[in-house]
This record gives structure tokens, C-alpha cells and sequence, in this order.
């Protein structure tokens, strides 16, 4: 049976709202809970896609031409489905573990999670990225500024290492701003290198995950469970970005501020009709679950083969297969969501492995492990490895969950490139450990240099 749009959203606002009291009762919900980050993506790529679909939004490639094939009824049901069993799931290892796994009383192994932060490994990268990253920054995202083109290195300017190497300077200053704080001086550098990445970067991700990284930090320094008037404003400003797209930075570039102020607007107004293409992350999931029964067979975990020729730069090997190449497989003349750019989310790249089993599997996977890092940090003093490298991974959380867990591997080794050298180098050269997990934490047990 096929319901209306406006029955699918009252089960899953139900459903949402259910999950989402039974966390705060007994799940020990906070903003710092990897559920507090699931719920908000699930209430923005699905809940709020129901209402804005029980209201009349077209479905993606509605009125797009005779030539596409606009997304049914009965598949924006499937995968309302298929994201509230996945919801479901989480939810339920979550309270599992809350009660298993108290905070109060839960024991940290021997391992990377007890060792310190350490100050000395950190300007170790930092000496190298900062000076480098911003000559980089400089030299190939300057010559924008003025209208100019970046400085040609031939083949190599497209290359996604000298991308990763021009955002150096600002992730490096992430390291900085964790240990030492939300210091001006600090925050004065950051926001010098966010406005000049916000008019010259083509990925407003480039943007947000530095912002989502120092949010967090702020939150965890600080021991913040709730959101404060500081953490609002933050978190409203990343979502006006993400609204306004790729194309603020240029409008802004030109000085044209009126230009940019109807951008938004007309950004806002298209998010609530449910017009923007950033407002079909249901709709895409959807049409990736039907190409995947069009195809008759699942791919067992191929989807992340192309991780291993990652490193390989494209300029020796032209041909070399993407990420995303197993959804261009999949797409078709009337719905082609591979040349789009179009997400699977992480339940539909589950699916497309796995099945309905998958999708069970993965939910049940990513719960556990976020739970288990959750735990881990909140328990390790400040300064450890554990909670430095737990803020890089919540910094990216949000793309995991709409991009799937490619996501998890392609921004820890290309966007957060010097945060992941400190982290393996902590694990290389850093060898003394503290047993904590017999103790209290406090802030004085770790050294930091």
C-alpha cells in the first residue's frame, strides 16, 4: 500500500520524536553524542523532505523535461523506510550500550586512547603544513581574489594533492586551536583563512568543516552538554552557508552584497518550497535504491575497492577509476545521479552493498563504533590522542551520514590531511601510555610537551 506523503511524515516525525525523547531519558544525550548529530541529519534529510513533499514540493526530475524519470511515491516510501529502520536501529544499540556502558563507570583500555597529546609531535607537522600550506594558499587562491586564474602547473593543477596542500594552513591551525584554546590571535588567523577559502574554494565544505571542527572543540573544552548562545549562532551560520552553495563566494568576490543577500534569500525560499537540489537528499537515496534492483545484484563491498589507488595521483594514471564510479555504473539516461554528483547516503550505499541486510548491519556497525568513541573521549582527559582525533572525526560525521563511509576515508586523508599525521605519528613515535583505566580522569594526570 502506498501512503500519502502527509501519513509517511507523521510516522517518521513519530518515530523521530520517540527516538529522540528516549535518548534524552535514558541514553545520556548531548550534543556531543553522535545521536545528536544523527537526529539532526535525519530530521533535515528526511523528516523536514516529508513535509516539504506533504506540501506540494516536486520530487526530484518532476518537471525537468519528457527525457527524465521523476522519483515515484513508492520510492520516496522505500527509503523513508529503509532511513527510519536504519534510525531505529541506531537507536536501540545506543540505549543498549548507555546501560552497558555507563559513564560513570566504564573502564578505558590500555591502548591509543590513553596517550597524551603531545605538543612537541604537533609543531613537529605544524612547522612544515603552516609555512607551506600558506605560501600555497597564497600563491594559488590569491591570483582569484583579483580575477586573476590560479598559477598554471600544468597537469598538476588539478591535482587533489595540491588542493589538499592549499588548505595546510588553516586545518594546521585546528591542531592550534585544540590545545591551545579559543585564543584570539588564533581565531583572527582562522577567520583570515575561512573568508578567503569562502571566496575562492568551489566546496563550501572547504568552509564548514574547520567551523564544525573549532564548534566542537569549543564544546568539549569547555564540558558544554547543551546548546549555548555561542554554539547557535555558529551552527545557524553554517547552515546559511550550506544553503547559499558554491555560489556565494564568487558573488561576495565582487563586491556585490545585495547580490549575495538575494542569493540567500532566494536560497531559503527554494529550501522551503523544496526546490533546491540540496533538498532531494531522499529523493537521490531513493533513485540509488531502485538503479541498485534494476542492476540484479548487489556489490559486496566493490564500492570502496577504488580506496586502495586513491594515493595514486591522477596525472601518472589519467584513467584512474573515482570514488563514486560504482553510482555511475548505476545511472541511466532518464536519471543520470552519477554526472550529478547526486548522494547515496549512507544507508543507500549500505543497501547497494549489502541489501536490507546491510543497511541493518552498517546502522548497527556505525552505532556501536560512535558510541564507543563517545565513551572514550568523554572519559580521556582533555589533553589525549583520543579526543583530538574524536573532534576530527565528529567534524566530518555529517558527510558520512549523507555521502556514506568512502566520506570517513577521503576527508581524513585529503581535507584533514595534518590532523591525520599528528594522529599517526602520535601512534608512531609517541610510546608512553597511562593506564586510566582504573582512575578518575583529571586534567593535571596527562603531560602535554
Amino acid at each position: 500500500m502506498i501512503l500519502e506523503y502527509s501519513e509517511l511524515l507523521l510516522i517518521d516525525l513519530s518515530i523521530w520524536l520517540t527516538c529522540l525523547l528516549v535518548m534524552l531519558r535514558w541514553g545520556n544525550l548531548s550534543l556531543l553524542h553522535p545521536a545528536a548529530l544523527y537526529f539532526c541529519f535525519h530530521a533535515y534529510a528526511f523528516t523536514f523532505r516529508l513535509f516539504q513533499l506533504a506540501n506540494g514540493a516536486p520530487t526530484l526530475f518532476e518537471g525537468w523535461g519528457w527525457q527524465f524519470a521523476p522519483v515515484t511515491r513508492a520510492e520516496i516510501q522505500r527509503a523513508s523506510w529503509v532511513a527510519l529502520g536504519g534510525l531505529i536501529t541506531m537507536t536501540v544499540v545506543w540505549l543498549y550500550l548507555a546501560k552497558k556502558v555507563s559513564l560513570s563507570t566504564a573502564r578505558v583500555a590500555k591502548d591509543m586512547r590513553c596517550r597524551p597529546f603531545s605538543r612537541r609531535i604537533m609543531w613537529m607537522v605544524c612547522a612544515i603544513t603552516l609555512p607551506i600550506g600558506l605560501f600555497a594558499f597564497i600563491v594559488l587562491r590569491g591570483p582569484i581574489l583579483v580575477g586573476g586564474s590560479m598559477v598554471s602547473l600544468g597537469a598538476w593543477s588539478g591535482s587533489g594533492y595540491l588542493f589538499s596542500i592549499q588548505q595546510w594552513f588553516g586545518i594546521s591551525l585546528l591542531a592550534l586551536i585544540f590545545y591551545y584554546g579559543l585564543r584570539p590571535g588564533l581565531l583572527v588567523l582562522l577567520s583570515f583563512y575561512l573568508v578567503i577559502a569562502l571566496l575562492t574554494f568551489p566546496f563550501r565544505m572547504m568552509v564548514i568543516l574547520p567551523a564544525l571542527f573549532v564548534m566542537f572543540t569549543y564544546l568539549r573544552r569547555n564540558n558544554i552538554r547543551w546548546l549555548s548562545w555561542r554554539v547557535a549562532i555558529v551552527a545557524v551560520t553554517l547552515f546559511l552557508l550550506f544553503m547559499s552553495g558554491k555560489e556565494l563566494g564568487p558573488v561576495l568576490r565582487h563586491g556585490d552584497w545585495s547580490g549575495a543577500w538575494e542569493l540567500l534569500t532566494r536560497r531559503l525560499v527554494q529550501m522551503q518550497l523544496g526546490e533546491h537540489f540540496d533538498a532531494t537528499f531522499m529523493d537521490q537515496m531513493a533513485v540509488v535504491l531502485s538503479q541498485v534492483d534494476e542492476r540484479g545484484h548487489f556489490y559486496y563491498g566493490r564500492t570502496y575497492a577504488n580506496l586502495l589507488i586513491l594515493p595514486i595521483p591522477r596525472q601518472l594514471w589519467p584513467d584512474k577509476p573515482g570514488q563514486a564510479d560504482w553510482q555511475k555504473e548505476l545511472q541511466t539516461p532518464g536519471r543520470p545521479t552519477g554526472d550529478m554528483g547526486a548522494i547515496a547516503t549512507a544507508f543507500g550505499e549500505a543497501y547497494a552493498n549489502f541489501g536490507y541486510a546491510g543497511v541493518v548491519l552498517y546502522s548497527m556497525i556505525l552505532a556501536a563504533l560512535l558510541h564507543a568513541l563517545y565513551v572514550w573521549m568523554m572519559h580521556a582527559p582533555y589533553y589525549s590522542l583520543v579526543n583530538f582525533w574524536s573532534l576530527c572525526v565528529y567534524a566530518i560525521l555529517i558527510q558520512v551520514f549523507r555521502d556514506g563511509l568512502i566520506s570517513f576515508v577521503m576527508f581524513q586523508v585529503s581535507t584533514f590531511m595534518p590532523l591525520t599525521i599528528i594522529t599517526l605519528l602520535h601512534l608512531l613515535l609517541l610510546r608512553h601510555r597511562y593506564n586510566i583505566a582504573h582512575e578518575p580522569m583529571t586534567e593535571q594526570r596527562f603531560s602535554t610537551t
